[in-house]
């Protein structure tokens, strides 16, 4: 019997990490041997359908056509039968896939063509009222060569940078930003999230996105700056004091707050969506996210006194759908090896870096657990830390009030 997880696993290794999905291999980059394609995809099959299973939806090889793929009962917009590999026997696609539509068949296989961009959000399409009202607070700038989305507030010294994290966008400080309508602020989409460029031949590091902050502070003139980091880009602050340990970062930092990152990433429990992206099957996982997927593992963050709206889901998924942004998920997620590569670089900075650093923690986080609030104890005992009992991991959208009043007292 065909071993379908290791023929991934092994096909994968043999393209290298840079790649789109299975694509490169299916297009005959790789030489896949007769029925090997048709094992990757059973394998798929059963893979997503565990997930599906656990996660309670449904999953399907339905059929496609010209217009999509079906899963369950929706269709997708993705044509997914462009991974299907020219090397499956027309007998195996037929069984597979119950196709019906001879004419995207040829030379014993399926057809396989390169994605087009003509069905992708175009600026403001597909962004609901919400997403379009921030996004006109704020502007498109050049930086290192990307178009980033940035919003500047002029207000009261020191500057207060806002640092998102995966998989959502600046958009998430907008609540905190009402609540503290005085402070001076710098927030960005970092890139391939929210309305910033989503390249697919870029690889995304961490390093590359706290160069983006330094370039954006030094806009600014390089003043004092509070430094506010929620998930993912709570690395992103630390590599910023492991540069200011090693010399200096560029700009001075008045004060570090840090809230809900799974920093000591062996501390953290993982979702099943985060672990099926950093798999062999993330560039396939990635393309067949749909929202309803989406909203069930991005409601489970939230607390049950602040369960996830659904105008909060929708405002989400349009973010993260923008621009293409589901093709490259299995990319972004990349920042999670980041954590386990820089581990002792990045601990060290929480350890070490002399200034002021506060931890702010919603207990009811299911990621970032509050093992990972003790690892980071453990790394700076001095730490001035607030408990948020009663809040999840997103504690800026759940009480925006209560991260407000923290970031207010970071700056004096």
């Amino acid at each position: 019997m065909i071993n379908g997880s290791k023929i991934i696993e092994n096909t994968l290794t043999a393209i290298g990490s840079d790649f789109d999905g299975l694509y490169l291999a299916l297009k005959g980059r790789v030489k896949l041997p007769a029925g090997i394609a048709s094992a990757m995809w059973l394998e798929a099959n059963r893979l997503f359908s565990e997930l599906a299973k656990k996660e309670g939806f449904a999953w399907g090889f339905h059929g496609f056509s010209r217009e999509g793929f079906e899963f369950g009962s929706k269709a997708f917009e993705s044509n997914i039968w462009q991974y299907v590999a020219e090397a499956m026997p027309e007998a195996d696609a037929r069984r597979l896939f119950h196709l019906q539509s001879p004419d995207i068949l040829r030379n014993g296989g399926v057809k396989v063509g390169r994605m087009t961009d003509r069905d992708e959000p175009r600026e403001t399409a597909g962004l609901t009222g919400n997403v379009r009202a921030w996004r006109a607070t704020g502007t498109f700038e050049d930086v290192l060569g990307r178009r980033l989305f940035v919003h500047r507030r002029s207000g009261t010294v020191p500057l207060v940078v806002l640092l998102h994290g995966f998989p959502s966008s600046s958009f998430d400080w907008r609540g905190v930003l009402a609540a503290q309508p005085s402070l001076d602020v710098l927030a960005f989409d970092f890139l391939g999230f929210g309305l910033s460029d989503k390249p697919r031949d870029h690889v995304y590091t961490l390093a590359w996105q706290a160069d983006a902050v330094t370039e954006l502070i030094r806009r600014r003139g390089n003043p004092p700056t509070v430094l506010v980091a929620h998930d993912m880009g709570t690395s992103v602050v630390t590599e910023l004091l492991a540069r200011d340990l090693d010399g200096g970062c560029g700009f001075p930092i008045h004060s570090v707050l840090l809230f809900n990152g799974s920093i000591v990433l062996e501390r953290a429990t993982l979702t099943s969506g985060q672990k099926l992206l950093r798999g062999p099957l993330g560039p396939v996982a990635g393309r067949l996210m749909n929202e309803p997927f989406f909203r069930r593992q991005f409601a489970s963050l939230f607390s049950s006194a602040h369960p996830l709206t659904r105008a909060e889901a929708a405002d989400q998924w349009a973010l993260i759908a923008h621009g293409g942004g589901r093709r490259i998920a299995h990319r972004l997620i990349h920042y999670l090896e980041e954590r386990e590569r820089f581990a002792e670089r990045w601990h060290g900075a929480i350890r070490d870096w002399p200034g002021r650093l506060s931890l702010a923690w919603g207990l009811q986080d299911p990621v970032a657990t509050t093992a990972v609030l003790d690892a980071l104890r453990e790394l700076r005992p001095e730490a001035t830390v607030t408990e948020l009992p009663d809040l999840g991991h997103y504690p800026q959208i759940e009480d925006p009030g209560a991260i407000a009043a923290l970031i207010a007292a970071c700056t004096t």
